[in-house]
């Protein structure tokens, strides 16, 4: 019987902020991202990357965290059956591509201070239209997308096939 374990994986974050100063933010800040390495085999790998960092603030100041960096080379071979594998004349029938592929994961935090409830208030308002703007950009991406004949991109970046 084959035995299946849960594992979690993507980015996690966390940060432990405390006020020092009239308006200075100390930040402790840990920052993990993990991906399965080789999906599809029995027993799969995680990579992980972590950063561990701490750093002072002013209240509304943009901080940007970056450094996990992940490099990729996905090797693919193809050819076409019977006649990939004729000796002499079999590398007609075949093709070897290499796909090299950087991720850079940058990461903008605003700390904000929030002495009374109308500073709660702002931020929150901030937010909100914040997240509304991103979503009428995925709205006019899948547009685009559309027009292309191309389908729209999941959540997850990924395409929508019927």
């Amino acid at each position: 019987t084959k035995e299946y374990q849960f594992k979690e994986v993507g980015i996690k974050l966390e940060i432990k902020p405390q006020i020092s100063g009239e308006n200075s933010i100390r930040l402790d800040i840990s920052q993990e991202s993990s991906d399965v390495v080789n999906p599809g085999v029995e027993a799969i790998t995680i990579f992980k990357r972590t950063i561990k960092t701490s750093v002072i603030a002013e209240d509304g100041e943009i901080i940007v965290l970056g450094g996990l960096i992940k490099e990729k080379i996905a090797r693919d071979h193809d050819k076409i059956p019977g006649f990939g594998d004729l000796p002499l004349l079999g590398w007609l029938f075949r093709s070897k591509q290499n796909q090299f592929e950087k991720i850079n994961l940058l990461i903008f935090i605003r700390p904000n201070i929030i002495r009374t409830k109308a500073d709660l208030k702002r931020v929150n308002q901030r937010a909100g239209s914040r997240f509304k703007k991103a979503k009428e950009l995925n709205k006019i991406s899948d547009q685009v997308l559309e027009d292309m004949g191309l389908p729209e991109l999941s959540e997850k970046g990924e395409r929508v096939t019927e």
